[in-house]
């Protein structure tokens, strides 16, 4: 059996748009408008993707290179507060390795021109035949889509 390791990390992102709360966090809340900005890079191909925006309610990603393993986004949404707030755990997965769970809150807030939107997560992730370069690449991918949108 492979050796499982532990590593504790915090991360932060924030953004600001020129739009209001309402206009960004619809394009979390639904799956039509969350696939435009939610994805892999360019060369990737999309698996399975599903959503459910309720507390209680799943998301899932499935999507990689051609040929290679998957990579598994699954989040379960534990508190959403309209136009303010998402609370959301998630696991990411690469084929059958899970790489990390977190806990990750976005908080859309009214700027002086359009909407603070941040995200601060806490992921300990844990690898085994993934490297941690590769796991810590891997998770970063969603976040770095998140980022451009």
């Amino acid at each position: 059996m492979p050796e499982r390791k532990v590593t504790h990390a915090t991360f932060s992102i924030e953004r600001t748009y020129d739009a209001p709360p309402a206009k960004v966090f619809a394009a979390f809340a639904s799956i039509e408008a969350k696939s435009k900005w939610f994805a892999g890079p360019g060369e990737w191909q999309e698996g399975r993707r599903s959503m459910d925006f309720r507390v209680g309610g799943k998301e899932h990603l499935s999507a990689g290179k051609k040929g290679s393993l998957p990579h598994v986004f699954d989040a379960i949404y534990q508190d959403i507060v309209p136009n303010e707030r998402i609370v959301y755990t998630y696991d990411m997965h690469i084929g059958e390795n899970r790489i990390s769970v977190s806990l990750a809150t976005i908080e859309f807030k009214k700027a002086a021109k359009g909407t603070v939107c941040s995200s601060p997560s806490k992921a300990p992730s844990s690898t085994t035949s993934t490297t941690p370069r590769a796991a810590r690449r891997a998770r970063s991918s969603c976040w770095i889509s998140w980022a451009r949108c």
